[in-house]
């Protein structure tokens, strides 16, 4: 049987939504946070809800994987006080064979970033028999003290839980480790990325 996963919601009625607990938010420091999926993948909408928020006084973070027109990034700045960038594989065919995309534009749009004076946390995915190595860390370092813009880097253990939903979608996943990555695992480069990198780095 068919079941529904989603549907549309107009800008109006999403922020409408999102300013329910607006006072909470105020109080406790909390904001909104456009997150996907693939919030740019949708930017007239993501800037409308964006700006939305930041004029009822709201803290704004966009999640973003960094693949978008840069031109779509360049307007969301005066409207994001944080951009989480996904920081996937530094080598450029390597992410081409396990995301489908180049990561020039992404890098590119990092850079940007950082150029324009945003704050940036860098959100790195570990994956056990992907990225899991001595070079990747070195290239999250090496990334995260050429950009001024990064405020701290959280490292993401890898963890099955969307096997379900591919299931459920009739899609095959594209990594199907069913093992979790624990926290233990990367306490060790954790803190050798804090020494490395020259800013804070969280496990989440």
């Amino acid at each position: 049987a068919l079941e529904l996963c989603g549907y549309e919601i107009g800008v109006e009625e999403a922020l409408s939504q999102a300013l329910r607990d607006v006072e909470f938010y105020r109080a406790s420091g909390g904001g909104l946070t456009l997150s996907g999926g693939e919030p740019m993948a949708q930017p007239a909408f993501a800037l409308a809800l964006a700006r939305g928020a930041r004029e009822a006084g709201l803290h704004v973070c966009l999640e973003t994987c960094g693949c978008c027109a840069r031109d779509a990034l360049e307007v969301m700045l005066p409207h994001v006080n944080l951009f989480l960038f996904d920081f996937k594989l530094a080598d450029g065919e390597a992410h081409r064979r396990y995301t489908g995309a180049d990561n020039a534009l992404i890098l590119d749009n990092l850079a940007f970033l950082s150029r324009a004076g945003a704050a940036i946390a860098l959100r790195c995915p570990i994956i056990p028999d992907v990225n899991l190595t001595d070079g990747h860390f070195e290239a999250i370092a090496r990334t995260a003290a050429a950009h001024g813009g990064v405020r701290w880097i959280d490292l993401e253990p890898y963890h099955p839980l969307g096997l379900e939903k591919a299931r459920r979608l009739g899609r095959a996943a594209g990594y199907d480790n069913e093992s979790f990555l624990s926290r233990e695992a990367l306490e060790a480069r954790a803190q050798w990325l804090r020494e490395a990198a020259g800013v804070p780095v969280n496990i989440v």
